[in-house]
């Protein structure tokens, strides 16, 4: 998933609520079994890529359509990148997510010990 400017921005502007739901879904369509899927799609985009803005996209996208299991493998790898801005993020998201994967990553990350 390339994450463009605009996308960039229409994503900023629906976390601070300048864009509605229903107007963010116009712009960035999905279906609603893709909802949920649209955060951890970006997440393994910024991972692969190594793009910090599609770590804040994708963290955005899951806090407001929900995280799941599935995105904990992506969480636990971006919590030791040092590469993106978005760390206190991506561990809060791995505590609500509440894997026993995540309990290594988390302690590494709370020492500072990041890759």
């Amino acid at each position: 998933m390339f994450v463009d400017e605009r996308q960039k921005k229409l994503v900023i502007d629906f976390a601070l609520e300048r864009v509605s739901e229903e107007e963010f879904l116009r712009n960035f369509p999905a279906s609603p079994e893709q909802r949920q899927s649209l955060g951890l799609e970006m997440l393994r985009f910024a991972a692969s890529e190594k793009d910090a803005d599609a770590v804040e996209c994708g963290t955005i996208l899951g806090y407001r359509f929900g995280m799941t299991e599935d995105y904990v493998d992506a969480l636990n790898a971006l919590a030791l990148e040092d590469w993106h801005r978005d760390h206190e993020d991506v561990v809060f998201a791995l505590g609500k997510v509440k894997s026993p994967t995540s309990v290594e990553p988390l302690f590494l990350a709370a020492q500072g010990r990041v890759l």
